[in-house]
């Protein structure tokens, strides 16, 4: 049954309003929540807080060390490092912040996310806005919070190896643009004197339909594909199956004809410099370098 242009119009209206009211009511629960929870916030607790949140810090290590060193060194205040760690817990317990778990392979670690508690209560107490921290930063860029530090671990990884004139992870600086108007853009490039390097940084989440298209975008720039997953368990169950999909789907021969490799490393590999994987193009299939890695990687890779 068709619907009249005025029932569409009707319901648009009742979709927006009905939007608007769960809006208001989830507001009004955190104006709740936020009257609540300030009163129990301790002098230390509100300086630890405005600290985090000020400089835009994401790591939960990162943020205890800078506290520590900001208060007990820098400022000479009378704090313990335990009453320092109680208040960062404490803000997490009131709901200021969210504990998120992320591992790149090699590390995990936690990330603390303002929550719309938090975010409200900054707003109230030092009436601005709470800037971007790291982390909206790195999803605004990336499609996951792993997949955006599983990025910024490489670029540490080659940074510590040396011998580049360039490693990036800049987006906009990495775009390549492609004929029809389409680009390229590869997680990590670098440069030495043999050239450009691409590498990219796969946490097995993508379709096979998206993956193929990256590939065969990487071919136009790219002689050697380089992937990198965060463990063993990702490489094999994930990535190779889409790799090798592919493979299969613009044929060895050409690939062969054309020069074309494919290089494949857990990230536990990687920092080793080696990869886990090579592509034996005459019969389009994986071919194991590394046989023994397996035990000593993150079980969660």
């Amino acid at each position: 049954m068709f619907k009249s242009y005025e029932d569409e119009f009707l319901e648009s209206l009742q979709r927006q309003e009905d939007e608007f009211k769960r809006n208001s009511e989830r507001a009004g629960t955190i104006t709740v929540m936020v009257k609540e929870i300030e009163d129990k916030l301790s002098p230390l607790m509100w300086k630890v807080f405005y600290i985090i949140v000020s400089n835009g810090f994401s790591k939960e290590a990162e943020i205890k060390d800078y506290v520590v060193r900001f208060l007990i060194e820098k400022e000479m205040q009378c704090y313990s490092k335990d009453s320092i760690y109680r208040a960062i817990k404490n803000l997490i317990a009131i709901n200021a912040f969210k504990t998120i778990r992320i591992s790149t392979g090699i590390r995990t670690f936690n990330i603390l996310e303002l929550t719309d508690v938090g975010r409200m209560l900054f707003m109230k107490r030092f009436l601005k806005d709470p800037p971007e921290s790291e982390m909206e930063k790195i999803l605004s860029a990336h499609s996951s919070y792993a997949h955006g530090y599983m990025v910024e671990e490489v670029k540490n990884i080659l940074e510590n190896r040396g011998g580049f004139e360039l490693v990036s992870t800049d987006r906009k600086a990495n775009r390549i643009k492609l004929k029809d108007d389409e680009s390229c853009i590869p997680d990590v490039i670098t440069k030495d004197h043999w050239g450009y390097t691409f590498y990219e940084l796969e946490c097995g989440t993508h379709n096979y339909d998206d993956f193929y298209r990256k590939c065969n975008k990487l071919i136009q720039v790219t002689r050697t594909l380089m992937f990198i997953g965060p463990g063993r368990n990702v490489v094999e169950k994930k990535l190779l199956p889409k790799i090798t999909g592919w493979v299969k789907n613009v044929k060895p021969e050409f690939l062969r004809a054309n020069n074309i490799s494919i290089k494949v490393a857990s990230m536990h590999d990687f920092k080793q410099g080696k990869w886990t994987y090579s592509y034996d193009m005459k019969r389009g299939l994986p071919v194991c370098i590394i046989k023994n890695s397996k035990k000593k990687e993150n079980a969660n890779g």
